[in-house]
């Protein structure tokens, strides 16, 4: 994992746009990977990060093993969730944190989009996702739940449900 204090993240993140970009990779994507590495590269230089970054220390935490077996492609994310609920002991928990009645938001710093609220759970995994398009109208999207994380191109949760 490379992180925003990271002193070379920045510099990683430009070389991995440019060979995305070779690749014929889709250029908005590409440009949002360049645009990341700006703010990692301002991250990186402030008081905080300069105190405590040190990219040399010993790993603080310890790797899952069913993300380093889905890393190898011993199996995809459908699996992990899978088995996530298994130690849950229920498919609609989710031990990622997602239920239903919760509300959610896209993170994206070009725009503030609608709240989305989590309406339900497809077969395939994927979360159901309502959001008000009109008076008196609906809309049901789907999301990964890997999605569901707080992060740059994922959701933030909003509102929990009591």
């Amino acid at each position: 994992m490379i992180g925003g204090f990271d002193p070379c993240a920045a510099a990683g993140l430009r070389a991995y746009a440019e060979e995305a970009r070779r690749r014929g990779y889709d250029p908005a994507y590409c440009d949002s990977i360049v645009e990341l590495a700006g703010d990692f590269e301002k991250l990186s230089a402030t008081p905080r990060a300069v105190s405590i970054a040190d990219p040399d220390a010993p790993p603080h935490r310890r790797d899952l093993p069913e993300v380093i077996a889905m890393m190898r492609r011993k199996y995809d994310v459908r699996d992990l969730v899978a088995r996530l609920n298994d130690v849950a002991g229920s498919s609609k928990s989710m031990t990622l944190g997602i239920k239903v009645g919760q509300i959610w938001q896209e993170v994206d710093p070009r725009f503030v989009g609608p709240h989305k609220t989590v309406a339900g759970f497809d077969p395939d995994g994927k979360v159901q996702l309502s959001v008000q398009v009109g008076v008196g109208k609906v809309r049901i999207t789907k999301a990964k739940p890997e999605r569901f994380n707080g992060k740059r191109g994922g959701y933030q949760l909003i509102k929990d449900v009591s």
